[in-house]
């Protein structure tokens, strides 16, 4: 039998729907539809039980565990009642448990799933406004001032980012690397002084739980309030991290400043230098270039040539500057 990666992308669609119907009977009696919203690294299901709506989370590509779940349903539940930060709230099942559990004939691992209620609004994208990059910043800088106070509960672990692949497995450097010699000798060396630069911010900042994947389409957009989803990414990390992580997804400076304004508006920036920041932006590109390398979704394997080239000529650039 093949495996889930080896499908075509309309048959992977085909199998996660099948499976969500039968998840979402472990929440409610009756479903009146459930309609397919997004399948890019996990698959979200918008679901219809009688007047309400909700958004069911399928971890098809995730590896998260379920003490990593039950952690992002801890972070989630404490900022919705200690801040004005707008999150979804966890649902639970019909059992009282929020993680449900099921497997699939063609992954080789289980499936966990999570009911989150449904945010209002639209979701902004990829061409944020300075309206909702300054409003982001604002939540951003909320978060961490708030977290300073979260501890998580027995039972509940988060991955800790303090190694370059965020703790996910490697495929860029490891046995299981497709790169050209010449392409890892480039990305290893840009690597190394990533982590040099990485280290000094850990010896310095404070460890908090982060988000970890603030970009527009983990965001709503409502009567001008933004409210934040998604946290299938936290994890134990710095603020400088987050902050890196949603300046990578910015096109221009004025979009770039609209951020940091809106973080100064509640809390200090965190001290950075212009190489520094670069080093970060480059690690985040290699992540993902990572992920291409590792993912079960077909049209992001698609990406992966384009995406290669590009990333090989920053860190040629970002090796040159460090050189000087």
């Amino acid at each position: 039998m093949s495996g889930f990666k080896d499908l075509s992308h309309d048959d992977q669609i085909a199998r996660v729907t099948v499976l969500a119907e039968r998840l979402s009977k472990n929440y409610f009696d009756e479903v009146s539809s459930i309609e397919l919203i997004n399948f890019e690294f996990n698959a979200t299901f918008r679901v219809r039980s009688g007047p309400n709506q909700y958004a069911l989370r399928l971890n098809i590509n995730s590896l998260r565990t379920e003490k990593n779940i039950r952690a992002e349903i801890a972070f989630i539940d404490f900022l919705g009642r200690t801040t004005s930060v707008n999150v979804p709230r966890p649902v639970p099942a019909k059992s009282g448990e929020f993680i449900v559990t099921a497997t699939m004939d063609t992954l080789d691992r289980p499936v966990n799933a999570v009911m989150y209620s449904w945010l209002q609004g639209s979701e902004i994208g990829d061409d944020p406004s300075v309206e909702h990059l300054f409003a982001l910043g604002a939540s951003m800088a909320q978060i961490h001032k708030a977290v300073a106070n979260f501890e998580l509960p027995e039972g509940a672990t988060l991955p800790e980012f303090d190694d370059f692949f965020w703790r996910t497995q490697d495929f860029l450097f490891s046995i299981y690397s497709k790169l050209e010699e010449g392409q890892k000798r480039t990305l290893n060396q840009a690597r190394q002084a990533i982590e040099a630069i990485s280290r000094r911010f850990f010896d310095r900042d404070l460890k908090i739980v982060i988000h970890a994947d603030l970009h527009g389409w983990n965001l709503m957009w409502d009567a001008g309030a933004i409210a934040i989803f998604d946290f299938d990414d936290s994890g134990i990390g710095l603020p400088i991290q987050d902050l890196a992580t949603a300046l990578y997804y910015l096109d221009t400076d004025e979009q770039g400043f609209a951020l940091l304004d809106g973080y100064r508006s509640v809390a200090p920036v965190p001290e950075y230098s212009e190489i520094e920041m670069e080093a970060l932006l480059l690690q985040r590109r290699m992540l993902l270039l990572n992920y291409l390398y590792e993912t079960s979704n077909r049209e992001h394997q698609e990406l992966l040539p384009k995406y290669l080239e590009e990333t090989m000529k920053r860190a040629s650039n970002f090796l040159i500057k460090i050189e000087k």
